[in-house]
């Protein structure tokens, strides 16, 4: 009997609880306020984003673009060239491609932008100059389309890399169409120090490329 009163109780004490959530009171709680509205304070710590020094928007036209003296000339026909700057947070590389007729193959990431008209960079952070990727060697490949392909080395091979880029390429021309003439396109590309592991002063190795694809033709 004593066991049975016992249950009753309890059962009798939890639906008093239940009935009562309406006005009960969270204790210890002392940040809570039901009517916060926006203000000016920021976050006590950094996150991953590095907010660019340049406007990353595919157009030359930052003050330190112009305090860039030297080019990279590069490809079989000689029509690309590459500028880097070093940023104090981020380093910059800006592409220029000369190109009658710009055509890229499907709309993915991956594969089909190394099929298309791009740019491609590798870069060697280290400078260790291996014969096989190490986790400090990186591959970007950025399409006329806006579509990329980024890897990073490990255990020798090319995996998939998760670092945070800003880049925009601006089109002189009409993609896909190969019944007008086109003139070219920029890439401007905004890697942070931080994701790479460098600072402004690193020495790194660098290697670049372009894919140029006509309509009858890749190379």
């Amino acid at each position: 009997v004593k066991i049975k009163r016992i249950l009753l109780l309890l059962i009798s004490f939890l639906l008093a609880s239940c009935s009562n959530t309406g006005n009960a009171k969270i204790e210890g709680v002392v940040d809570f306020d039901p009517t916060k509205s926006p203000s000016d304070k920021q976050f006590d710590f950094d996150g991953n984003y590095t907010p660019p020094e340049l406007l990353i928007d595919g157009v030359k036209d930052d003050k330190e673009w112009s305090s860039v003296t030297s080019k990279l000339t590069f490809g079989s026909t000689n029509q690309a060239t590459m500028m880097l700057y070093r940023g104090e947070r981020a380093l910059f590389c800006f592409f220029e491609v000369v190109d009658n007729d710009i055509q890229t193959v499907g709309f993915n990431n991956g594969d089909d932008v190394t099929h298309g008209d791009s740019v491609e960079v590798y870069f060697d952070f280290k400078n260790d100059a291996s014969n096989k990727p190490l986790t400090d060697d990186i591959q970007i490949n950025i399409g006329a389309h806006g579509k990329t392909r980024i890897f990073v080395g490990a255990n020798g091979e090319w995996g998939s890399w998760n670092g945070l880029l800003d880049y925009e390429i601006k089109l002189n021309g009409t993609l896909n169409d190969n019944t007008d003439t086109d003139t070219g396109y920029t890439v401007e590309l905004m890697i942070p120090y931080s994701q790479v592991g460098i600072d402004k002063n690193s020495v790194f190795g660098i290697s670049v490329g372009h894919v140029a694809r006509g309509k009858d033709s890749t190379s």
